[in-house]
């Protein structure tokens, strides 16, 4: 059971952040992975890649406790 309530925040995080990046920066964001940050953080971590141009690797942060709301993108180029 726990599992999948994980595997439903991490969709949501993940659409949270695809979102985010059609939107905000006008980009595709292709989701590699999504894990929760280290204990005492509340969000998840959504690790992908921009298709346009380089392939440029980001970390964006998504806070489950806030509606999914994208908090941080950090380049990991």
């Amino acid at each position: 059971m726990e599992q999948k309530q994980n595997d439903q925040m991490f969709h949501k995080a993940e659409q949270a952040a695809i979102t985010y990046f059609k939107e905000k920066r006008h980009t595709d964001l292709v989701v590699e992975k999504a894990d929760f940050a280290d204990r005492g953080f509340e969000y998840i971590e959504v690790t992908g890649k921009v298709k346009e141009g380089e392939s440029k690797q980001y970390v964006v942060n998504v806070s489950y406790n806030d509606n999914y709301r994208v908090t941080s993108i950090v380049d990991m180029n």
